[in-house]
């Protein structure tokens, strides 16, 4: 089975990890540019919230999808899409 690794939910910080089946149409890749704390620093010079409730790295398996994407989920429900290699960011608000 191929999976990835999830905190178990609802608990709130280090947990350990458990395997989920991987989401349908997802590529693998071995390396991005942009880590998650360099993600998060981008997310706060936008306007889409002040906080993350989810946080998600993975590469849609679409012609148009050139390179890996962070998916951020924010405190007002605004979902952040930021390119793992360009560092390119758009918010789409609720």
């Amino acid at each position: 089975m191929i999976a990835f690794y999830a905190a178990q939910s609802p608990l709130i910080g280090m947990t350990q990890p458990i395997p989920v089946p991987c989401p349908l149409g997802i590529r693998t890749f071995d390396h991005y540019e942009v880590d998650f704390s360099h993600a998060i620093e981008i997310l706060q010079k936008m306007n889409c919230g002040d906080s993350f409730t989810a946080l998600e790295l993975y590469w849609p398996l679409t012609p148009e999808c050139q390179e890996p994407f962070w998916f951020i989920k924010t405190s007002i429900g605004a979902q952040v899409v930021i390119g793992a290699n360009s560092g390119k960011a758009n918010c789409h608000k609720a």
